[in-house]
């Protein structure tokens, strides 16, 4: 891009991508936004093969929906996307997805135990089902989302990846609940807006001895904070929890962290 953009532009240009089957997603500072479509262009050159290139502009609402726009290539940005030996269908314009999310990913594939049968209560395409139900052992999961969108691609996904274990559950995890009570060796918790409200829903599902799989934004020292305010919530719940491990998935924003905390409720 040197000669095609003023300095300003230049310095503020992305130091990374993310590609997703054939189409790239990237966020841009504000002074390299008036010249996205130069550069949305210019990727598509660089990497021959891309279809569309996508701007990611915000992330809003409870059901994590992106505000886009394509800035380069074909408006069709529905495509296929391959993790850790997985198929993910899916449309970047349409539904999130963190590339800093990866090795927890990874974990998910090898940290359920036989036989388990596990909730995950903000499913989206299958983010953290499909790796889980693919290497688990005899693991059988209920994926609950409420976004119309983000369960016909999690139903696509479980037929790409020719799975039986997985019960695909359209509705809101709250109501969920009360049908799912007690049933749950593991709960996965994978949201990052206020997710404590949700934890009595989480609580109610899991048995005694479970593992409850809790996503949190946090600054560090402020953590041991965090997991008391969650503990406080299992004591107004008649319950408690145990630490069992702190995962640190990624930086979000400057000083603030993506967590998991590993629970046990006891």
């Amino acid at each position: 891009m040197e000669g095609k953009l003023p300095k300003k532009a230049l310095e503020a240009l992305p130091r990374s991508y993310f590609l997703l089957g054939d189409v790239v997603t990237l966020k841009l500072a504000d002074k390299a936004l008036p010249y996205r479509m130069a550069i949305g262009a210019a990727m598509r050159k660089i990497i021959p093969y891309v279809r569309s290139v996508v701007l990611i502009r915000d992330i809003k609402g409870m059901k994590r929906q992106p505000m886009t726009e394509v800035i380069a290539g074909s408006r069709r940005t529905e495509t296929v996307h391959r993790e850790h030996g997985c198929l993910f269908a899916l449309d970047p314009a349409k539904i999130m997805w963190s590339k800093g999310n990866k090795d927890e990913r990874k974990r998910m594939t090898l940290i359920a135990e036989r036989g388990e049968k596990v909730v995950d209560m903000f499913a989206g395409v299958g983010y953290w089902t499909v790796p889980m139900a693919k290497y688990g052992k005899k693991v059988s999961i209920t994926a609950i989302d409420v976004n119309p969108a983000a369960i016909r691609f999690l139903k696509k996904n479980v037929l790409l990846n020719k799975l039986r274990n997985v019960k695909v559950v359209k509705g809101d995890c709250t109501e969920q609940a009360k049908k799912l009570e007690g049933s749950a060796d593991r709960v996965i918790m994978g949201y990052l807006q206020n997710t404590e409200q949700f934890l009595p829903a989480a609580l109610k599902i899991a048995k005694i001895g479970a593992v409850i799989h809790f996503h949190d934004l946090s600054v560090e020292e402020k953590v041991p904070v965090r997991i008391d305010m969650l503990k406080d919530i299992a004591a107004h719940n008649g319950c408690f929890l145990d630490v069992d491990d702190i995962q640190l998935v990624k930086g979000y924003s400057p000083g603030m962290n993506h967590y998991v905390y590993d629970l046990v409720k006891s």
